[in-house]
């Protein structure tokens, strides 16, 4: 089920990507995450009735979910890195994507140590939110700085 959702989350950053848009909407990532989590703790119910809980407690669930959620990004990272041709000012701009990411993953696990010192059952979303933003608003930095493809620019006469 894990690696399904990691499939799933693969597929809506594609699509997000593929519509214009920079993040997967909340509702539709929720709903993802939802479904998904209900399917996980089913699994898991019946994994503990045979002596084989894979989750112990909500937040090792939280905890594998929110990984699996990273590796579809770094999946779709990968994929499009090797989809693209191996420009040079590109290459740059994959190792600054790589990099916002990680940053991305590293604040996420501050924000669930947190979490788990303050015994508070998950992340606060506005919390969450705000760290996406920052994700969100870093990598547009990035984007801004890609030169644009297509058409020429109209020639400017004197």
């Amino acid at each position: 089920v894990l690696r399904r959702h990691q499939t799933e989350t693969v597929h809506l950053l594609n699509e997000t990507a593929h519509s214009g848009l920079r993040v997967i909407p909340l509702e539709r990532i929720n709903a993802v995450r939802d479904q998904n989590i209900i399917a996980i703790q089913h699994a898991n119910t019946n994994l503990s009735r045979l002596g084989f809980p894979e989750f112990r407690t909500e937040r090792e669930l939280i905890n594998r979910v929110t990984a699996h959620e990273e590796n579809a990004a770094r999946e779709l990272l990968a994929h499009t890195a090797a989809a693209q041709t191996d420009d040079a000012p590109q290459q740059g701009h994959r190792a600054d994507y790589a990099q916002a990411l990680a940053r991305h993953h590293e604040h996420t696990k501050i924000l669930l140590d947190d979490t788990r010192r303050s015994q508070r059952a998950a992340i606060p979303q506005e919390q969450m939110n705000l760290l996406r933003w920052r994700s969100v608003e870093a990598l547009k930095q990035i984007d801004g700085r890609l030169p644009r493809t297509g058409a020429d620019p109209p020639a400017r006469t004197p």
